[in-house]
């Protein structure tokens, strides 16, 4: 028998989300949805709402077997969906995640399940609210949307992921104007596409559409940052800065303030010049700064590449002035790595214990 066809739907505003299931739901002939929201006076338990273009089938509440709640509410997925698909003769399914849940955990389990085709993942936003959400500085926890106690993520860093991964981008707007209409043009995947306004998805496209996990996996990968193609003349910008030198540490630690500003998304990878093996991801956004040992090289050259996107040009230069001070000087290059393993090296917290050649 041929697989059913689901879509997976992310999003870190509950209204949008909602708005678009039912828009998806109400054109997509025998569509089942599977809508999942944490209870935050709850831990531990989820609400699961099954429904269709006739509104709510089943409202229940679930215990979640599993420490973190993303993953609970995955497991669910399988046996809940091919449950209502069953009893509601259902041909497709939409599963709606949890608000601000990354969507590329979901799409694996998905995809895994050998009852569904996974055809699409889509992120729903409204572009009017996208640059006070992707640059500003609000956490998840200050609007209540965390996902659990000691979620700390950055509203952005919550919909930069759910807008990089998926395959189709979904703005309430039906107009793509403005500054955050930019935004999500340089931040969503190069070969992802855009809809402006839930009413003029093309419901036959997604359900056509096959997800490829690597693929969605690579696009929010930070050894994987693809120069944007869609440079245009408005006011958002976005900077590529590389270099095959690495950062200098102590001159790292100097110059983060100004590449992790306020203001600006910013992600990548990099090397440091005291830790020559490892591959260092690095992500920025509302002020915030994360940075974590990927593991080594493998076959690749190190080279560090840092993605930046923003509104003030002031600020644009003060991130590339700041990236040039922080690399090895050509000299410092010379001396050789024997050198650089001399410099002091405090990044033990963020990067693990430095190991020796």
């Amino acid at each position: 028998m041929p697989r059913i066809p689901a879509l997976l739907l992310a999003s870190i505003d509950p209204i949008v989300r909602d708005t678009a299931l039912m828009c998806l739901l109400t054109d997509i002939p025998d569509a089942v949805g599977l809508r999942y929201d944490l209870l935050p006076d709850e831990p531990g338990r989820a609400r699961r709402v099954t429904m269709t273009a006739s509104g709510v089938d089943e409202d229940v509440i679930i215990d979640l077997d599993h420490t973190c709640v993303t993953c609970g509410t995955n497991e669910d997925i399988g046996e809940a969906g091919i449950e209502a698909v069953n009893r509601l003769r259902a041909t497709s399914l939409i599963i709606a995640n949890p608000i601000a849940a990354p969507s590329h955990a979901t799409a694996r389990v998905v995809a895994g399940q050998g009852d569904f085709r996974l055809a699409a993942v889509l992120a729903a936003c409204d572009s009017a609210d996208v640059a006070e959400d992707l640059l500003g500085d609000d956490l998840l926890n200050e609007r209540g949307l965390q996902l659990a106690p000691d979620d700390t993520r950055a509203v952005g860093q919550a919909l930069a992921a759910q807008v990089g991964h998926a395959d189709f981008v979904l703005d309430v707007r039906g107009t793509a104007t403005g500054v955050g209409s930019e935004l999500l043009d340089h931040v969503r995947a190069a070969d992802s596409h855009r809809v402006d306004g839930f009413t003029s998805v093309d419901l036959w496209t997604l359900l056509a559409h096959d997800h490829h996990v690597a693929t969605g996996m690579q696009r929010i990968d930070p050894m994987c940052i693809v120069p944007g193609v869609r440079q245009g003349a408005g006011d958002v910008w976005s900077l590529h800065l590389t270099n095959d030198r690495p950062f200098h540490p102590q001159r790292l630690r100097e110059q983060m303030a100004a590449l992790a500003l306020g203001g600006t998304f910013n992600r990548g990878h990099f090397w440091l010049a005291t830790r020559p093996f490892t591959a260092c991801a690095w992500e920025g956004v509302g002020g915030q700064l994360s940075i974590g040992a990927i593991g080594d090289w493998g076959d690749r050259h190190p080279r560090t590449h840092l993605a930046f996107t923003g509104t003030d040009t002031a600020v644009r230069q003060r991130v590339v002035e700041a990236f040039d001070a922080s690399l090895l000087t050509a000299d410092e290059m010379a001396a050789g790595a024997q050198a650089w393993m001399s410099l002091t090296d405090d990044y033990d917290p963020w990067l693990g214990e430095r190991g020796g050649f």
